[in-house]
């Protein structure tokens, strides 16, 4: 009969994702993962069953909390493309510079304080040979950026639908685009730039597309 689980999943969870999200997947040893998520390697094989199943459980909650907030921002059917796809940038930029709020979408958590995260982004930390060497791994990274970037080239061809962007924009291309750019403002992050000035270059960039102020 299965052990009953006796601490907080979800919690334990979170603190493995920090952990990883911090130090990478490879440099992360079992025994720093115990020590963080607080549990004895019996209840961490009961439970997760590998280093490899835990990462996966990771990446799980840190797209259900950072990917869909994001999602729902860039597909409010109440703002402009233009103005939508701003709004989602400067929330990618907010959290890969380390500040965002504690649980849900609130600005704050339940005790009116926000919540420090480590800087970058795990999803895009994860773009390396030791993750993307584990097939089911390599094939849960690449497929979930290749979503975001399909979504992001739909909210823009709807931008071209209603008259918010040019005829002839680009939108694969430019969605394209905006996938490498998001990598290049978690490591821009992860050298110490400010979300102050990632903002304006952030500017600059949408400005040069057309979807500037």
């Amino acid at each position: 009969m299965p052990r009953k689980i006796e601490f907080d999943v979800d919690a334990s969870i979170e603190q493995a994702t920090r952990l990883f999200w911090t130090q990478g997947y490879e440099n992360t040893s079992l025994d720093e993962l115990l020590g963080s998520m607080q549990i004895s390697p019996g209840s961490f094989y009961n439970k997760f069953q590998s280093k490899k199943k835990l990462y996966r459980l990771c990446m799980d909650q840190y797209n259900d909390r950072h990917t869909v907030r994001r999602t729902k921002i860039l597909f409010n059917p109440a703002t402009p493309v233009p103005q939508a796809v701003r709004d989602f940038f400067r929330l990618v930029i907010e959290e890969v510079t380390g500040a965002e709020p504690a649980r849900g979408t609130q600005s704050t958590g339940q005790s009116g304080e926000r919540k420090e995260l480590p800087r970058g982004c795990l999803m895009t930390n994860s773009i390396c040979g030791e993750v993307l060497a584990q097939p089911d791994l390599g094939e849960y990274v690449i497929t979930g950026i290749r979503d975001i970037q399909e979504r992001l080239a739909d909210r823009l061809r709807e931008g071209v639908d209603q008259g918010d962007l040019p005829a002839d924009f680009d939108a694969e291309t430019a969605a394209g685009l905006m996938i490498s750019w998001i990598q290049g403002l978690n490591k821009a992050s992860q050298l110490g730039k400010s979300a102050e000035q990632l903002q304006k270059e952030n500017e600059m960039l949408l400005s040069g597309l057309g979807m500037g102020r």
